[in-house]
């Protein structure tokens, strides 16, 4: 169970895996499941107290956010667990609980969206994150984090189609150029 929460440094895009390797063991041994779990939550509540603002106090931060919005993709723990934590980071949202908030909604925002049990609680939280982020004065660092977490859970509509132009427009970029020189050549 240790191997399972000794995630590379540095190395986020192993966490799906390592979630899938801890819930594949889970089902055969359901205290393995349940042990990385408690060890997440309990290293993810430690990392909320603590207020490094460091570069290197977020990595970990950052870490565990992602770690735990796998868990709960793969339905180790369930929904409320990160939504009671995505709250907590909203009641503090600013220096690293803005970016540990982005990284668990970016992570798994759209996946409680989807689920009826947490629609409506996600939906608010998603709400009141934005309604911080414009009343709040973030740096564009922290605002385009949380941007990008919004936009991952409800991506622009598809309103903004592009306009089919017939094969002429397609083929002549420069328009009114092509057609003088096209006279030009006739002459």
């Amino acid at each position: 169970m240790r191997a399972l929460m000794d995630v590379p440094r540095g190395n986020l895009q192993l966490l799906p895996y390592y979630s899938r390797v801890a819930a594949t063991i889970s089902q055969a041994y359901p205290e393995v499941g349940a042990g990385v779990l408690s060890a997440v939550e309990a290293e993810f509540d430690a990392l909320a107290a603590k207020k490094d603002l460091t570069r290197a106090g977020e990595e970990p931060r950052l870490r565990v956010a992602r770690y735990l919005a796998e868990l709960i993709k793969f339905r180790l723990a369930p929904p409320s667990a990160l939504l009671l934590r995505l709250k907590m980071l909203l009641d503090d949202f600013s220096g690293p609980a803005v970016d540990a908030a982005a990284a668990l909604v970016e992570s798994a925002g759209r996946f409680l969206l989807k689920l009826p049990e947490s629609r409506v609680r996600m939906e608010n939280l998603l709400s009141v994150m934005m309604r911080l982020r414009n009343a709040r004065n973030l740096d564009s660092r922290q605002t385009n984090a949380v941007d990008n977490a919004y936009f991952a859970c409800r991506p622009p509509d598809k309103a903004t189609q592009r306009r089919r132009r017939p094969p002429l427009q397609v083929n002549n970029s420069c328009g009114q150029h092509q057609t003088t020189l096209c006279q030009d050549s006739q002459a």
